[in-house]
């Protein structure tokens, strides 16, 4: 199983960016895990836990909160997806699903080279 956020740091740095994309959004946890498809405790242990999301709940993330999967998983990059406006972005579509995926590939392989990236065995 492929782990895209390996250490502790890069996992808390995720949750910054989507708790700081949520208070932009005036969205609550709860919400946005009832979005993903989880709901309210998965929503709170991820956050309190500094959870690494599987790939569905990643593209899922990205998507609810409108944002690039880059930037969203690195911090690099533009925050706001192409063709994002705001409130009016519709995520979902079979292309936005593929280009998501494309994104999480390039984060990953940023992450992985990244500076001191150790990778690290969960029993």
């Amino acid at each position: 199983m492929t782990r895209a956020l390996d250490s502790l740091a890069i996992r808390q740095a995720f949750w910054l960016r989507v708790d700081q994309r949520l208070s932009v959004l005036d969205m609550s946890r709860w919400e946005l895990g009832r979005r993903v498809g989880t709901g309210q405790a998965w929503a709170s242990e991820s956050f309190s836990q500094h959870r690494n999301p599987n790939l569905g709940h990643l593209i899922r993330i990205a998507e609810t909160l409108k944002v690039n999967l880059h930037w969203l998983i690195t911090g690099q990059g533009t925050p706001l997806r192409p063709g994002a406006a705001g409130s009016d972005y519709e995520a979902g579509e079979a292309a936005g699903r593929a280009s998501a995926i494309t994104e999480l590939e390039a984060a990953l392989r940023s992450v992985r080279a990244g500076p001191g990236s150790r990778r690290t065995r969960r029993p």
